[in-house]
């Protein structure tokens, strides 16, 4: 069987094609565009435009999808339309204009598909799960492969370019009042006696981040990332800002304006918590909305 799932998220909106086959499925399709939807919201609401962009990509990811043998066609969203005003608005204007009726997840059923997903290709048994996405951040407390606790937080890494970014780069001053934000955004958390040294990253900025990292360490196969390494990174941008631009758009080019927003609010995240590392996981909210809908179904 194959399903086509669609994330309209924040910054990115990704169309992934699976086939399922029993208890296991494999990527057959991925497409991504840079839609940049939270850059459409004024005074808190989604705007015409911006539900235009959403449903022209909708529409050409569904001319996509016709040329599959598809079983279920499932179209969710995130922090791009949960976060706004006119959320029912939305929904019914982007159903009328492609008649694809939209998903809307919690913050809460985010982070746990997130960290279902992720564990789908992690051995890790304790530890903090992070999803630093467009619009919103997911924190997934857990121990023995079991979430002790789920929320989100209505900040990522292109609201937070919108709210304190002036140029293309984030400036050492800016990403200063970024890490102070988010900082006083993170909620307490019991870590039992500070045994929990991990962090599982999933999303779009986390493994941009860990791109930018395998290429100046020249290691293809690097799958876990450092406090030393991102902090490197951010220090980069105020002494060899010239240099690491380059980098950046050799590594990821359609995120040169958020990166340094992902890395500090990641940075920021370690810092508070104490953790010293981060194990990057290519599975996320897709992975684990198709593994909880389509196999071990909620």
């Amino acid at each position: 069987m194959n399903v086509a799932i669609t994330d309209l998220g924040s910054n990115t909106v990704r169309l992934s094609i699976y086939e399922i086959e029993g208890d296991t499925f494999r990527l057959l399709l991925s497409k991504k565009e840079m839609a940049s939807l939270a850059g459409y919201v004024e005074n808190g609401k989604m705007s015409k435009e911006g539900l235009r962009v959403a449903s022209e990509v909708i529409l050409s990811f569904k001319k996509i999808v016709e040329h599959f043998n598809i079983a279920y066609y499932k179209v969710f969203a995130t922090a791009s339309l949960r976060n706004v005003k006119n959320a029912d608005e939305c929904l019914s204007y982007i159903h009328q204009k492609t008649g694809v009726a939209i998903e809307l997840l919690s913050g809460e059923e985010e982070a746990l598909l997130d960290f279902k997903g992720a564990l789908l290709l992690q051995d890790v048994r304790d530890g903090l799960l992070v999803d630093i996405g467009g619009g919103s951040t997911e924190l997934v407390l857990f121990k023995d492969r079991i979430s002790l606790m789920a929320l989100s937080l209505p900040f990522g890494s292109l609201s937070l370019y919108r709210e304190f970014v002036n140029d293309i780069m984030a400036k050492e001053k800016e990403l200063d009042d970024i890490r102070k934000y988010v900082k006083r955004s993170l909620p307490l958390i019991n870590f039992h006696d500070g045994q929990f040294k991990t962090i599982v990253g999933v999303g779009g900025s986390i493994r941009a981040l860990r791109k930018l990292v395998r290429r100046l360490k020249k290691q293809d196969d690097l799958n876990t990332i450092t406090y030393k390494d991102i902090e490197g990174i951010i220090k980069d941008s105020n002494k060899h800002r010239a240099e690491l631009l380059k980098l950046i758009l050799k590594t990821a080019p359609e995120r040169i304006h958020t990166i340094l927003c992902g890395a500090t609010t990641l940075l920021s995240i370690m810092d508070f918590y104490d953790l010293k590392s981060v194990s990057v996981s290519d599975y996320g909210v897709r992975e684990g909305y198709v593994y909880s809908r389509f196999i071990k179904k909620d």
